[in-house]
C-alpha cells in the first residue's frame, strides 16, 4: 500500500480546468465522500464514488489524473492510496467542497 503522505497534494484553486470551467482534458475529478454527503451536495462534474468502494470499483475511474477529494482530506487520503496503488497518477485535495464552488468549480 502507498503511504498517503506521500501523495502529491493540492489545493482546488491549482485545479486545471478546461474552457468552460470543467476539468481539463485528461483530469477526474473524483468526489470520495459518502452518498448522503454527495446528495446533499456536490461539485456537478465530479465522479462520485465512496472511499469504501474505490478498491472495488477502480474500472469505473476514466482514464487521466485523478483528483481526489472529500471533507477534510483523509478519505481522500485513502481513496488516493489505492488508487496510486494500482497505477493511477494522483492529486490529493486536502479542501472540503466550499472550497471547491469559491474556487468556481460548479
Amino acid at each position: 500500500m502507498i503511504d498517503p503522505s506521500a501523495l502529491v497534494t493540492a489545493s482546488f484553486s491549482d485545479f486545471p480546468r478546461a474552457a468552460d470551467g470543467g476539468p481539463a482534458a485528461g483530469i477526474v475529478l473524483l468526489d470520495v465522500r459518502d452518498d448522503e454527503e454527495y446528495a446533499r451536495d456536490h461539485l456537478d462534474r465530479a465522479l462520485h464514488l465512496p472511499v469504501a468502494r474505490v478498491a472495488d470499483r477502480l474500472d469505473e475511474v476514466p482514464p487521466g489524473t485523478v483528483w481526489v477529494h472529500c471533507e477534510r482530506g483523509s478519505r481522500a487520503e485513502r481513496a488516493g492510496a489505492v488508487l496510486a496503488a494500482a497505477g493511477r497518477e494522483v492529486v490529493v485535495v486536502r479542501e472540503n467542497i466550499r472550497a471547491g464552488r469559491a474556487s468556481g468549480l460548479v
